[in-house]
């Protein structure tokens, strides 16, 4: 049973996003032709942008208060994806970022199990990197403390992997507890949460260090049920993959970079944590260590744990029968183009 509530967004964050998704619009147009100057042999243009080339325009759609999608925004500031030729745009608040992806109005999605979860139902999208491993939960208050206290509760969420974790438990994921669908932030869900109007939510970080450090508990986990398991990603469309590898490749190439840059600059993360997010130094530890822990090397894992989550994504929508190959859900070949370039420092073979 799934229910909505609305997710107290102030009115200018309403206004902000309608503009976000006003300015998508306009992206996928400018994000759909080539970008790239050839060099002077010709042959395959370089990653990095030449002096003068205009920026093309890219949008990714990546959770502002996240630490698994932090890293968007962070290229951005820090002008790593404008080296690659790119003007990319973070939105936040898009409900569903596949549809986006698919009808061309979005290129890139942070969302790793609602992408992964897309191109299972059939959707026209793909993960081309991982980011991210096994670090979304469930939250409650502090009397419910297994899964199987679950049963009847009210929950915000809901997500494939987690409703897989509920049906091995033996609770129907559809009709043994009430999902609650929401815009609200982690912030926002916890304190619904404390106010009574849920027993619990799905997060990701961080979800865990805010919950806890508000008296919640953590009753189940990715990590605990299916450890490994990519939940972060960059996701973009079938048509874009197809249509401007180029695009793909250099916003992969930025975001590589970006990862790296957040890893090697510890204090300036940390400085951002308190700062920025307002937490307390504890709380910015937390989320350095899920930085530097759960982040993915290269953005690839084995194919045991792309299995691994492709099996549970299809029991979780009732076809675990259904014969649907990984390479359906992830793409990987940009990514080792990306690779291989990146390792000559983008210099032409």
């Amino acid at each position: 049973m799934t229910a909505n509530v609305r997710g107290g967004l102030p009115r200018r964050d309403v206004l902000r996003l309608f503009g976000a998704l006003a300015t998508v619009g306009v992206a996928s147009a400018c994000g759909s032709g080539s970008t790239g100057a050839a060099p002077a042999s010709g042959g395959t243009p370089s990653l990095l942008a030449a002096k003068g080339e205009p920026l093309a325009k890219a949008t990714v759609s990546a959770g502002a208060t996240s630490v698994n999608h932090m890293w968007a925004r962070w290229g951005i500031n820090h002008g790593i994806y404008r080296k690659f030729g790119l003007d990319v745009e973070a939105v936040d608040g898009i409900a569903d970022a596949v549809a986006a992806m698919a009808s061309g109005q979005l290129q890139f999605s942070a969302a790793g199990v609602q992408t992964h979860s897309g191109a299972v139902r059939g959707a026209p999208v793909r993960a081309v990197m991982l980011t991210f491993k096994d670090n979304l939960g469930l939250y409650t208050t502090s009397d419910i403390t297994s899964v199987d206290g679950l049963r009847g509760k009210k929950l915000f969420g809901p997500n494939d992997m987690i409703k897989e974790i509920l049906r091995r438990a033996g609770i129907d994921p559809e009709t043994g507890v009430n999902w609650i669908q929401t815009k609200s932030n982690t912030k926002q869900q916890i304190q619904l949460v404390r106010d009574g109007q849920a027993e619990g939510f799905t997060g990701y970080p961080p979800a865990k260090l805010l919950a806890e450090d508000a008296g919640l508990r953590e009753v189940t986990s990715v990590a605990a049920e299916f450890p490994g398991s990519p939940v972060s990603i960059v996701g973009t469309s079938d048509q874009l993959i197809k249509e401007n590898p180029l695009l793909v490749k250099r916003f992969l190439a930025g975001t590589l970079e970006t990862l790296d840059h957040m890893k090697s600059h510890q204090d300036e993360v940390l400085e951002f944590f308190t700062s920025d997010w307002e937490f307390s130094d504890q709380l910015a530890e937390g989320c350095w260590d899920v930085i530097e822990h759960d982040m993915f090397d290269g953005g690839k894992t084995s194919t045991a744990a792309l299995q691994q989550v492709l099996d549970v994504t299809k029991a979780a929508q009732g076809k675990p029968d259904e014969k649907i190959t990984l390479d359906r859900v992830w793409d990987f070949t940009l990514l080792d183009q990306v690779l291989a370039e990146r390792a000559r420092g983008y210099a032409a073979p």
